[in-house]
């Protein structure tokens, strides 16, 4: 009877860590979570410069357009351009060290003014 007790108990152990193991491995699993917080999709940006600005979770590299950009402990980026005039494209890619991405393509009207 005793041994039955504890197989039992081996059991529910062995599912509790299983579980725990795969809660953990869901970032893994799941990739680099991408929010660009601005410019919005299709925004008109009159300035000379276009922040972008954004929050990468479960990622060790950020890029805006192919280049390298700094993040906080939190995960939060932000990095400017310089607006050019018409249509544009910013692509940000967040990659985690098993090397799954995550990519935004943000597209906007840039019309800057010339400063006198």
């Amino acid at each position: 009877m005793r041994a039955y007790r504890y197989r039992w108990m081996a059991i529910a152990l062995v599912l509790l860590v299983g579980t725990y193991g795969l809660f953990e491995a869901q970032t893994l699993i799941r990739g680099p979570i991408l929010t660009v917080t601005a410019p919005t999709p299709g925004e008109l940006v009159a300035n000379t410069f276009l922040t972008i600005t954004g929050v990468a979770k479960n990622s060790t590299r950020v890029l805006v357009n192919g280049r390298p950009v700094t993040q906080d402990f939190s995960g939060a980026f932000s990095q400017k351009l310089i607006t050019t005039n018409g249509y544009g494209v910013v692509l940000v890619e967040a990659q985690n060290r098993f090397g799954r991405t995550t990519t935004r393509r943000i597209e906007y009207v840039g019309t800057p003014q010339a400063s006198h």
